[in-house]
C-alpha cells in the first residue's frame, strides 16, 4: 500500500510540473510583414463658412510721388538780347523764344505749365499767361502741333503796339506732369492748383 501511495504522489507531482510549464509565456516571435495600406475614404462634406472678420483701419495716404514729373531749372530770359529777332520787325511789339524741346512731351496727354520769375527786392513767381498792366504787355507760352509738338515756346507782346523790352521776368521754368489718358489730365481734376506755383512746388517736391 505504501508503494502505491508513493507512486501516485510521484505522478501527481509530475502532472503539476507539466501544467506549470505549459502555462508560462515564451519569448515573442519576430514581427510580421506590414499589411497593404487600406483605401482612402471619401472626403466629407465642406463645413459652413466662418463669419467675416472686422475690416482693418485704413492706412495713411502716401506722399505724392515725383518720379514722373519733369521740371527745368530756371532759364534766363533772352528777351533783353538785342539779337533776338522780333516777330514784327516794324513795331518790335512781339518776340518769342523756344524754352525747351522735349521728346517726352505729349501735349494731348500731359499737363504743361510755364512760370516766370521776378527777382530782386520783390521776388515773385507768376503763372503764364500773365498780363503786365504797367508795361502794357502780355507773356504766354504755346506748343505748335504742326511745326513741333514737343517744343515749348514763350512769347511776349505789347497790348498797345508800343516798343517794349519785355523785361518783366528775369527767368522762366517749365513743369510737365505726364498724364495717363486725355480724360484725367484736366486741371479741374488735379489735386493741386497749377496756377499756384508754391502749391505745385510743394506738392511735387520741386526744388527752387
Amino acid at each position: 500500500m505504501k508503494r502505491k501511495f508513493m507512486h501516485a504522489g510521484a505522478l501527481l507531482f509530475l502532472a503539476s510540473c507539466l501544467f506549470l510549464a505549459c502555462g508560462d509565456d515564451g519569448d515573442p516571435g519576430p514581427q510580421g510583414a506590414q499589411g497593404p495600406q487600406g483605401e482612402q475614404g471619401s472626403q466629407g462634406p465642406q463645413g459652413p463658412q466662418g463669419d467675416e472678420g472686422e475690416q482693418g483701419e485704413q492706412g495713411e495716404q502716401g506722399e505724392p510721388g515725383t518720379a514722373n514729373v519733369i521740371y527745368s531749372d530756371w532759364i534766363d530770359s533772352p528777351f533783353d538780347d538785342p539779337t533776338l529777332p522780333s516777330n514784327n520787325p516794324d513795331l518790335a511789339d512781339s518776340k518769342s523764344f523756344t524754352l525747351v524741346t522735349s521728346d517726352v512731351l505729349n501735349p494731348n496727354r500731359d499737363v504743361v505749365m510755364v512760370y516766370g520769375r521776378v527777382t530782386g527786392l520783390l521776388s515773385d513767381v507768376h503763372t503764364l499767361p500773365y498780363s503786365d498792366i504797367e508795361e502794357s504787355s502780355e507773356y504766354s507760352f504755346y506748343i505748335d502741333p504742326v511745326i513741333n509738338a514737343t517744343q515749348i515756346n514763350v512769347t511776349a507782346q505789347t497790348t498797345d503796339g508800343a516798343l517794349s523790352f519785355f523785361d518783366k521776368f528775369t527767368d522762366y521754368r517749365y513743369v510737365i506732369i505726364p498724364g495717363g489718358t486725355p480724360a484725367d489730365t484736366g486741371k479741374s481734376t488735379s489735386p493741386v492748383d497749377y496756377e499756384d506755383y508754391e502749391a505745385v512746388k510743394a506738392y511735387y517736391n520741386i526744388p527752387d
